[in-house]
């Protein structure tokens, strides 16, 4: 499983949001609260499987913390990815950092 965790500015959830979900094929999503969490699955090659993940926005007060995490669909015996989960985890912080970027936003990775 690989994860990242990011810190933005709440004012900006709901583009964002729309924004990922055209980067990233959703299959689910459930808003309770001021809190959003994005769940799909996607079929990689490099592994011959599918592979879960899973996107959480959790607003608290002005800030946004974004947890991007994937995990599973290793392949053979060992149930090795080969980075698949790293490779997915960084196309979405990608989407996030750009957006931020475009809209002078700060984003922060934060632990």
């Amino acid at each position: 499983m690989h994860i990242v965790k990011l810190k933005v500015n709440n004012s900006i959830k709901d583009k964002l949001l729309e924004c990922v979900r055209r980067e990233v094929s959703c299959t689910y999503r459930n808003d309770f609260g001021d809190n959003t969490i994005i769940v799909g699955e996607e079929f990689r090659f490099r592994i011959s499987s599918n592979q879960l993940y899973f996107i959480l926005f959790k607003t608290t007060g002005l800030e946004l913390f974004i947890d991007i995490v994937c995990g599973g669909g290793g392949e053979g015996m060992l149930n090795i990815t080969w980075g698949s989960e790293k490779v997915f985890v960084k196309r979405v912080r990608n989407v996030i950092v750009e957006f931020c970027e475009k809209n002078n936003e700060v984003v922060e990775e934060v632990q």
